[in-house]
């Protein structure tokens, strides 16, 4: 079978595949060989987002020219707030690297936060409040999204996963920075030693190393995605053998050891939500439509 990140065009594989594969790993395979356009619904949701990051996100204002120097503004951005969580107590929009079978894996926190001597870890789902369930189940691909966040900063803590570790797998070797660039970071006064994308990046690690212990108690926070308010937050343990259960189930589908799984009978109720019913994914079609309502 040829190759799985090659036939889907990615270079690594992210937290929210990984966790879509738990809602309908065929749905996650066509939403990369099928793109979606932005909704209005996503609009909110990035709005909201956007709304809690600005409170708190610190940001280099220099427009990038090359992937290098946006690469940098990333790993700038990440060390500078990482560093500004001593007095602020939180961090937001935090990109987490690390590996899994010896795929790359790569995903964003939605906010870290200082409490009782602990890191928290907070994914914000923008919801419509009329909407937001009132139990407190949570939706399965919700926790696997939340336990990956704890094992990737875990792992990067611990320097199971490490700066060297990054820096081969992404060749920050062979990535210099445009030269706009580069006087633009010397003229608000970046030291040398941070001039380079290979120095942010070592210094970002290591606030990342010195990070506190990280809390096993994972928080869920619904954000009403119209008022930005607060609806509830709902909190679950991370399970490490639940983790490895579903990693070991997912690879198989990366290793190209079977095809990708549509959802089975008793979920099939899930297809009248996919965009790729009954064009691109057929599996269910032609059910008798109270079977799959």
């Amino acid at each position: 079978m040829k190759n799985v990140l090659s036939r889907l065009g990615m270079r690594r594989i992210a937290v929210s595949d990984l966790s879509g594969q738990e809602w309908c790993e065929k749905q996650m395979e066509l939403s990369h060989l099928h793109p979606k356009k932005p909704t209005v619904e996503m609009a909110f949701g990035s709005a909201a987002h956007y709304e809690m990051q600005k409170r708190v996100y610190v940001s280099l204002e220099i427009e990038p020219r090359v992937y290098p120097d946006r690469m940098y503004k990333e790993g700038y951005e990440a060390y500078v707030n990482l560093a500004a969580m001593r007095s602020k107590g939180v961090c937001r929009e935090l990109k987490v690297y690390g590996s899994v079978n010896a795929y790359e894996i790569a995903g964003k926190i939605d906010e870290l936060k200082l409490e009782k001597g602990a890191v928290s870890i907070i994914d914000d789902k923008a919801v419509d409040a009329e909407k937001a369930d009132a139990s407190d189940y949570v939706p399965r691909t919700y926790a696997v999204q939340l336990f990956l966040y704890r094992k990737l900063l875990s792992d990067i803590r611990s320097r199971r996963y490490n700066y060297e570790n990054f820096a081969s797998s992404r060749k920050l070797g062979s990535m210099p920075l445009s030269k706009e660039f580069e006087m633009a970071l010397a003229e608000i006064g970046i030291r040398d030693s941070l001039m380079s994308i290979e120095g942010i990046y070592k210094k970002m690690f290591e606030e990342l190393y010195a990070l506190p212990e990280i809390s096993s108690r994972l928080e869920l926070r619904y954000i009403d995605n119209k008022s930005r308010e607060h609806l509830k937050s709902i909190f679950i343990q991370y399970d490490e053998k639940q983790l490895t259960d579903v990693l070991r189930d997912c690879m198989k589908y990366w290793n190209g050891e079977r095809d990708a799984r549509p959802v089975p009978m008793k979920e099939r109720w899930k297809c009248k939500r996919c965009r790729f019913f009954g064009n691109e994914c057929k599996v269910w079609f032609g059910e008798e439509e109270g079977k799959v309502a």
